[in-house]
């Protein structure tokens, strides 16, 4: 089986777990976001970003979550940027075996494993990374 089929098996079990945890956060057909990055204890920042490419990032420092985005951006750019981040989150938290061998990689280190430019992301880790945070994001 492929690495893509196996990832996708992954993003598919992923996304059923979050649906549970989001089901009670609808407001009005939309995803309260704030609300869940409360449930789940996510602080939210804006920021201004040197690169204004970069849309968001989330960092963890202990048990702390915080995903920070471009204040420039227009609403709508920000809410896709929390939930594609709160897809990194449910990532790493479910054990993702993408996410988990990148940070074994990467001794842990988040901050430098969240924040991508749209221009970074070219190589397959990367693309697949993003392309996962963004299938649980989405649902």
């Amino acid at each position: 089986m492929s690495l893509s089929r196996i990832l996708d098996r992954e993003t598919e079990k992923i996304i059923n777990k979050v649906s549970e945890i989001t089901s009670g956060y609808y407001k009005h057909f939309s995803l309260d976001l704030d609300g869940l990055c409360e449930k789940l204890n996510i602080k939210l920042y804006e920021a201004t970003f040197d690169d204004d490419n970069v849309s968001g990032a989330i960092t963890r420092d202990g048990e702390t979550w915080k995903i920070v985005i471009n204040e420039s951006h227009p609403t709508t750019r920000k809410r896709f940027t929390v939930a594609h981040e709160l897809g990194h989150y449910f990532a790493i938290t479910n054990d993702s075996l993408l996410a988990v061998e990148y940070l074994e990689d990467n001794d842990n280190v988040i901050k430098d494993y969240f924040i991508l430019n749209r221009d970074d992301v070219v190589s397959d880790d990367n693309y697949q990374i993003e392309r996962q945070a963004n299938y649980i994001g989405a649902s």
